[in-house]
């Protein structure tokens, strides 16, 4: 009963990790993208389009900043 109870425990660590690595992934691309679209639209000089992505990429940046925070203190 005790080795079924601690495999549980251990698959869900597994998939909240794989969650974690998931939307840390698409953060990564998310502020890739949007830093692409800030130089095309400041290119296109349509200012308002650029603060939008580049708005868009700082929220990007806080969510992978916010997961790294969350994986260092997991590890300690």
């Amino acid at each position: 009963m005790l080795e079924i109870h601690t495999g549980g425990i251990v698959e869900q660590k597994a998939q909240a990790l794989e969650a974690r690595r998931l939307s840390m992934g698409f953060a990564l691309i998310g502020l890739t993208m949007s830093m692409g679209l800030v130089v095309v639209f400041c290119l296109s000089n349509t200012w308002w389009a650029a603060l939008l992505a580049f708005g868009l990429g700082c929220r990007a940046l806080a969510t992978l900043i916010k997961m790294y925070n969350l994986k260092i203190s997991k590890e300690d």
